[in-house]
Parts: C-alpha cells; sequence; structure tokens
C-alpha cells in the first residue's frame, strides 16, 4: 500500500517485469558497493532508506530464478520511487532547487546544474540516474552526507538478463528563473475567522474578490464538488483570485472508498493542485454518502485507509491538509479510530450549520460554517472563542 501512494505522489512509472534489463540490475549492483549510500545490503537482505524509513527486501536463491529476478525488480522500483520522492519534497522546501517544466535546476548564483529529462524514459536505467544526479548535486550545494546506521556488506549476485547498453543524458546548465517559494503559514490567522470557502458550484467574479479583501480574510477556499467533471471551474476561479491578489486554498469533495479511490483522488488533486500556488491548506472532504449506506466496521476501516491515503500523499507534496466530515460522519470515523487504535490520523474539521456549534467538543480546532438559508460565503471559524460570539453566530 505504502509503495502505491509513493508511486502516485511522484507520478513515476515504475518498471515491470518484462522492461527489466541487465543494465538495471548492474546499476543496483554498483550503488550497493558505494559507502554512506541510500541503497546497502546485509547478507541476502536489501535495505533501501526511504521517506518512511527503510524497506527491506529479501533476496531468495538465484535457483529459485523468476522470484530471484522479481526481488531485484522490487529493489529498483523502491530506489526509483525514494529518489523521485526525495527529488519531490526538495523541489517544494527548498529554494536552491527548482522544477521547470522538464528539468530541475540545482544551486543558486554562480554554482548551479539543471538536469533535462526530455524524452528520457521513466522505466530507464538513463531515468533513475538523472534522478540520483540531481540529489547528488543538493547534497553537494549543501556539503551535507547522508550515512546509514547499518554497516554495508557487499555480496556478489549472477543475474543474467539480455539487455541493450543504455547512456546517460549529459547535465546542461542553464541560469534559473525566479520561483515564488509557496508556505502555509498557520500563524498568518490567530482571529475568530480563519479563511472563506467559494459554495460548490459557484461561479466566482470580481466583485466578489473585492468584498473578501474589503473583509481582510487571510484566504480563500477554492472549492472541486466533481473531481471529475468540475476542473474548469476549480481552475478558473483559482486563477481569478491569483489575479486579484488573494491567496487560496482547495476544497475537494471525496470520492475515494478504499485505497485505490485513494490513489486515483490523489493523482487528480495534485494534476489541480501543480497547476497553482496555493497558500492556504488544502481540505479533503469524505465520501459522506458512501458511509451513510456502508457503515460496516471493514467499510469504515477501508474510508480510513483512504482519506489517510491521500493526507499523506498530500503531505509528502508540500500542502498542509485537513480533513473535513460532517458530525455523524465524524462520530463514526472516531469511535472505530479509537477502538481499533488506528494511527496517521489526520487534523479533521467538522462541517456544520451554525445550531450545531454547541455539538463540538472542547478540544476540536477548527469548524466548517455553512450558511443554511442563503448563498453567503461558507466560513472556518474557531469553536473554542466567547460565549456571546458563539450565540450571535447561533442566531444567524
Amino acid at each position: 500500500m505504502n509503495q502505491k501512494f509513493k508511486a502516485a505522489a511522484s507520478g513515476v512509472q515504475l518498471l515491470e517485469f518484462k522492461d527489466f534489463k541487465q543494465s538495471h540490475v548492474a546499476w543496483i549492483q554498483g550503488e550497493l558497493q558505494k559507502p554512506n549510500n541510500f541503497i546497502w545490503d546485509e547478507g541476502r537482505k536489501i535495505m533501501v532508506q526511504t521517506q518512511d524509513g527503510v524497506d527491506i527486501i529479501n533476496i531468495p536463491a538465484k535457483e529459485q530464478r523468476m522470484d530471484f529476478i522479481k526481488a531485484w525488480l522490487k529493489v529498483y522500483n523502491t530506489c526509483l520511487a525514494t529518489l523521485d520522492i526525495d527529488v519531490k519534497i526538495i523541489c517544494l522546501k527548498r529554494k536552491h532547487v527548482r522544477k521547470e517544466y522538464n528539468k530541475i535546476i540545482i544551486g543558486d548564483g554562480q554554482n548551479e546544474k539543471t538536469i533535462v529529462f526530455e524524452g528520457t524514459d521513466p522505466k530507464s536505467v538513463e531515468y533513475i540516474k538523472l534522478l540520483q544526479q540531481v540529489i547528488e548535486c543538493y547534497k553537494q550545494i549543501l556539503k551535507e552526507e547522508n550515512t546509514p546506521k547499518n554497516p554495508i556488506k557487499v555480496e556478489k549476485y549472477e543475474v543474467t538478463l539480455d539487455a541493450p547498453k543504455e547512456e546517460i543524458a549529459e547535465v546542461v546548465e542553464e541560469k534559473p528563473k525566479e520561483t515564488k517559494i509557496i508556505k502555509f503559514d498557520e500563524e498568518k490567522a490567530k482571529e475568530i475567522i480563519k479563511g472563506e470557502k467559494i459554495p460548490d458550484g459557484f461561479k466566482f467574479e470580481q466583485i466578489d474578490c473585492h468584498n473578501i479583501r474589503k473583509d481582510s480574510v487571510p484566504f480563500v477556499l477554492v472549492t472541486c464538488s466533481n473531481l471529475d467533471k468540475d476542473e474548469s471551474l476549480f481552475l478558473s476561479n483559482a486563477e481569478l483570485c491569483l489575479e486579484e491578489g488573494l491567496a487560496i486554498g482547495a476544497y475537494f469533495n471525496g470520492k475515494a472508498k478504499n485505497v485505490d479511490g485513494a490513489v486515483k483522488d490523489s493523482k487528480k488533486i495534485l494534476k489541480l493542485l501543480n497547476e497553482l500556488e496555493i497558500e492556504g491548506p488544502v481540505i479533503y472532504e469524505i465520501n459522506h454518502k458512501y458511509l451513510k449506506s456502508h457503515d460496516s466496521a471493514e467499510e469504515i476501516a477501508e474510508v480510513i485507509d483512504a482519506y489517510n491515503g491521500v493526507a499523506r500523499i498530500l503531505t509528502e507534496n508540500g500542502y498542509h491538509v485537513y480533513i473535513s466530515t460532517d458530525l455523524d460522519t465524524g462520530v463514526l470515523l472516531e469511535r472505530q479510530i479509537k477502538r481499533d487504535n488506528i494511527p496517521s490520523v489526520y487534523p479533521m474539521i467538522y462541517r456544520i450549520v451554525p445550531r450545531e456549534l454547541d455539538q463540538i467538543d472542547k478540544n476540536v480546532s477548527y469548524v466548517l460554517m455553512d450558511p443554511q438559508y442563503d448563498n453567503d460565503m461558507v466560513s472556518i471559524v474557531n469553536p473554542n472563542f466567547k460565549i456571546e460570539n458563539k450565540q450571535m453566530l447561533q442566531a444567524a
């Protein structure tokens, strides 16, 4: 499951058995012999240092030829996904690494390198070497070393596969363009109203932007009610807000019922977000309709896995993520989370109407206030503010 999420988050195409060549194995064996590398071996176990810890792949005896080659393939794919995720995180979080279309630029000032990926097959050794060049250039500039704690014990494995020779793409130097670093600052909005949400299916206009700017709202949540149909409306609203100088977050109504659905939703969300500069949070709403008729323990557990998976992928890509739910669904989920002691639960926002304010637990930090009788903006509110303010909202 973890590998599935990694592949979805990075967009990299993992190698298939039919495409696995001797050159891929040779690359791995070369990496195993390098000291202080992200991949090493201990006996017949290959260890790969990933973002989440160490992945361990057992290599069977070479007499079991099919399983033996499949184990090597898994090692290669784990390395590929790991390097690609590292590159994504570096590009999002480091000012001296920038991604521009089909190339990655490392460094600033006089010490710059550009790694060009154009025309490179993601299933080739060339591709993974280019990713590795990005990481190595990044380490060199920072003068950092990544040293695994475990000792390296290199054992020679013999694998025979027919393979053509593959060439390494050249590194082309090019001056970087200035890019804006996007961060979500939780200290931005300490006041009661944290932001406002465009109602589902609503076409935003310049006058709306002007009204929001007058009220000094920290950010606007741009909504996408249907990930299969509302992409153009979402991008249109988002681009208008950015043109008018408003910071934006994003709100998606999820369809995911299980891990496969989470991967699909994540790909669609990242495709939209990658076209924008997101400064506010990204909120993913759970599939409430599905849970109304599928509330067995197994089905609820699958939905929890799904939204945690989506949140994890978005978090790994540098976004500040919340999960949205209504009160009834939230109670259902929290009951099972506590009973089964489920880890990795992301911050949850409750979507409520004013009369439900008193039903919110004291430990809830934010709620999404949904107006009942008009088309006013939906607002994110801290429910634990002064009682007179709460009474005013309930009377509204």
